[in-house]
């Protein structure tokens, strides 16, 4: 990937940092960003995003945010807000 088509993935949270996307092996690939990101929201998730407190539902959050994530995180430019509220953007430059 060369430096024009570097993407960031913002998470718009004070003091979060941002997921470098690439190929080169300090990068992360946008895919494995969505789903750390999926998986934390998943883990802090309370009654109002979970049908339930077991992991099922969990899980289920989880994969209907990478989902989701997935379909519109594309190019830079790109925002997703998560039902959690933390929105999320692809940009070209680290900071957002």
């Amino acid at each position: 990937m060369s430096p024009a088509d570097q993407l960031f993935l913002h998470v718009h949270i004070p003091g979060a940092g941002s997921y470098e996307i690439g190929d080169e092996i300090w990068q992360a690939s946008l895919a494995e960003a969505i789903e750390a990101e999926a998986r934390t929201i998943a883990d802090y998730a309370g009654a109002e995003l979970l049908e339930d407190v077991t992991e099922a539902s969990r899980n289920q959050v989880r994969d209907q945010v990478i989902a989701d994530m997935t379909r519109v995180l594309r190019r830079a430019g790109d925002t997703y807000r998560a039902p959690d509220g933390v929105q999320y953007s692809l940009t070209r430059s680290p900071a957002a």
